[in-house]
């Protein structure tokens, strides 16, 4: 499922923070939230490149049905990588050697391929990168999560506010390396009151 708007929302505060000149997005799906970095990159004029992985079947029939998508690939603003993650994603960082700053994990969903690519994606995230986990919600995933910031010594918090009361829904976990000031998580959590 694609992130609703307050999630969206709240990705944007990210890459506005992060001013990212290299973003993986796993899982693409349907390119709702693809589009939407996009255009948030173009509107602020920040110049960078997305690395969307997904199923080979998933990416050919977007390709042929968004002319959005096509679009962004067309201009290099975006480059889709099919394939089995986590391998896809670990064929690609081993070939291009990259320094990322912003990473949506929302793809398979199971705690050994969110772990894997957490440990993948980790050596290459720069200082003042993020890691967002969406479908935080799922147990599979808060163990997976909380097992690797163990382990790594990350910081993490869960932006998780599923209550069907609440004006604010959000199923996130971001995730950052330890330097940064848990300042802005605290600015964070205050502004969205979670």
């Amino acid at each position: 499922q694609s992130l609703n708007s307050q999630e969206k929302s709240l990705l944007t505060h990210f890459l506005g923070v992060s001013n990212p000149k290299v973003i993986i997005e796993l899982g693409v799906h349907k390119g709702s939230t693809t589009k939407h970095i996009i255009q948030f990159l173009e509107k602020n004029k920040i110049k960078s490149k997305i690395y969307g992985f997904d199923l080979d079947p998933v990416l050919n029939e977007l390709l042929k049905n968004d002319e959005f998508i096509l679009s962004s690939v067309n201009k290099d603003t975006l480059e889709l990588i099919g394939g089995y993650l986590p391998k896809s994603l670990k064929l690609f960082l081993t070939k291009v050697n990259p320094v990322v700053d912003f990473v949506l994990i929302d793809a398979k969903h199971q705690y050994k391929s969110v772990l894997s690519e957490l440990e993948l994606i980790w050596p290459f995230l720069s200082k003042e990168g993020f890691i967002i986990c969406h479908d935080y919600h799922k147990i599979r995933l808060q163990y997976a999560i909380e097992h690797f910031a163990k382990k790594r010594d990350a910081k993490f918090i869960p932006i998780l506010n599923t209550s069907p009361e609440s004006n604010f829904q959000s199923s996130f976990a971001v995730i950052a390396k330890p330097k940064l000031k848990i300042n802005y998580f605290q600015w964070l959590m205050l502004h969205y009151d979670l």
